[in-house]
């Protein structure tokens, strides 16, 4: 069942396709936990009158396997389909989950593949990066962009993360900031008690010392959500960071109230400032979806401010600023998103980078 907001996603589709005119590659490109495999899925067994999880020889789904990339041996099993007597009466469908994960030689044997497509044949791939894909992989395929949701959006999906515990306004709030408006990375932060952890850390920053004894029980519980652990700190500095514009304007340390209204003109600007992208037929797709609907850019991104703080969070910022000065804690950032991502390619000690880490914001 694809996502409430991918819906009209699914109907624009259908349309195309019921008319003939559904390009044979598209790429669905946004970040994790948009529903773009969800919706691949829902539209080729809605076209194949096939059950969700039921096998069909006209559906091909490639994902890789306990983490590993997807090889030129998994490309040619589907160029062995392509053989298929029944392709001149029922099409084939395959997706790609995720393009991200195609080795070069993969993607290059892809690339051939898409050269002179069947003309029964629709590719489905999917992209977490676009800036990773291959430009002669773009230029053979449809993009279409699945932005985060805004806070609004987001709710009316709160079946997908907290389908029984009911959460409160702030906790919802900062859910979506954390899981940067994606639905699948909220109930992944869910399931590792992520909201719990952030407060956590945030006590820990407030309180920190290397010996302090509360540092031990949250060491315990970050090792078993490491994954969660850049995600926690580098979201918290960049919420720091976007108080430079009121920094600017002479209202150093104090943390403005701000509204959903009030991220209307950065939204547009972010927006305008983006190369404009190819679409289903005449942009009929792009056309459908608001600027409200881009929100919540990941952490890396400066063009937006958070649209509120907790009150933990209140204090301990206006206690930071007091330390370092805003292009300090700049550095800062760019300096441990630096050292998290050297570490987890060289594999170090995850209690070396959470001590290390906790100790350089100090």
């Amino acid at each position: 069942m694809a996502f409430l907001h991918n819906q009209e996603k699914i109907r624009l589709l259908q349309e195309k396709y019921d008319q003939g005119k559904l390009p044979h590659c598209l790429i669905f490109h946004g970040i994790k936990g948009l529903g773009k495999a969800s919706l691949a899925v829902d539209f080729i067994t809605r076209n194949l009158n096939i059950a969700i999880n039921q096998h069909h020889a006209h559906f091909l789904t490639l994902k890789p396997q306990e983490n590993k990339a997807i090889l030129i041996e998994d490309i040619r099993h589907i160029q062995k389909k392509f053989t298929l007597k029944s392709l001149y009466t029922l099409p084939l469908f395959v997706l790609i989950d995720a393009v991200d994960d195609l080795t070069l030689n993969a993607a290059n044997s892809l690339l051939k593949l898409l050269e002179e497509p069947h003309q029964s044949a629709y590719f489905f791939l999917i992209a977490h990066q676009k800036t990773a894909l291959l430009p002669t992989l773009r230029s053979r395929a449809i993009l279409v962009h699945f932005p985060a949701l805004s806070y609004r959006h987001f709710v009316q999906e709160k079946e997908i993360f907290s389908p029984n515990a009911p959460l409160s306004e702030e906790a919802l709030k900062l859910l979506h900031t954390l899981s940067e408006g994606s639905p699948g990375l909220a109930a992944h932060i869910m399931q590792q008690d992520g909201l719990k952890l952030y407060d956590d850390f945030l006590h820990i920053i407030d309180f920190y010392h290397p010996k302090t004894p509360i540092i031990y029980p949250f060491m315990a519980q970050i090792m078993q959500a490491y994954a969660l652990f850049p995600r926690l700190i580098l979201t918290f500095l960049y919420r720091l960071m976007t108080l430079l514009p009121h920094q600017v304007a002479g209202h150093k340390g104090q943390i403005p109230d701000v509204t959903d209204e009030s991220f209307s003109d950065i939204i547009n600007k972010s927006l305008s400032n983006e190369s404009t992208e190819n679409s289903i037929i005449n942009n009929s797709i792009t056309e459908n979806f608001t600027p409200e609907n881009i929100a919540g850019h990941p952490p890396h991104s400066f063009d937006m401010r958070p649209l509120f703080y907790t009150s933990q969070e209140k204090h301990i910022i206006e206690k930071l600023l007091q330390k370092k000065s805003l292009s300090k804690w700049t550095e800062i950032w760019q300096d441990l998103s630096h050292y998290l991502h050297e570490s987890e390619k060289l594999h170090t000690d995850k209690k070396q980078v959470i001590l290390h880490a906790l100790h350089y914001l100090h």
